[in-house]
């Protein structure tokens, strides 16, 4: 999820310039739009891949923002059948098959944590009774019992 000021600082165009794009694009792109907090807009994988297709079709055929958005609904309308929207949709399937294989190998990965945490455990229980910290507990409780308590003498008042 993006904001509107990451599309700008990524795309280098002021957060105005971003917000009249998402104006251009009406519709199109309002489904991928999201209240964020304090109603920040966030905007969806797909929603970038669309919006990203309109800058792309700005710079490369030298379009104006409304000709631009005018174009990538002709596009959209035609069910895929341009090219710049079959790349699209790729874009869309490898993000979508991208964000999958990482969630699987968080997963993997929180598997192999625990584990190595239960080993570690494990191992520290098998450790804790030969440590020579009981050694000197005992040296240092032999010690203090040895010995006499100290008396102890009443504070005088003037």
């Amino acid at each position: 999820m993006l904001t509107l000021q990451d599309l700008a600082d990524r795309y280098g165009l002021s957060y105005k310039q971003v917000r009249d794009r998402m104006t251009a694009l009406g519709p199109l792109i309002d489904p991928y739009l999201l209240d964020g907090k304090q109603n920040t807009k966030l905007l969806n994988d797909s929603g970038f891949a669309i919006f990203d297709r309109l800058v792309q079709i700005e710079q490369h055929d030298h379009l104006t923002m409304k000709a631009a958005a005018a174009v990538l609904a002709h596009e959209l309308e035609s069910n895929g059948k341009s090219s710049g929207l079959g790349d699209l949709g790729k874009q869309i399937n490898a993000l979508q098959s991208r964000a999958e294989d990482q969630e699987q190998t968080i997963t993997k990965l929180k598997h192999t944590v625990e584990r190595c945490q239960d080993r570690i455990s494990s191992l520290e229980s098998q450790v804790h009774p030969m440590l020579p910290s009981n050694v000197f507990a005992s040296f240092w409780r032999r010690f203090f019992h040895s010995r006499s308590p100290m008396p102890v003498t009443p504070a005088h008042s003037d």
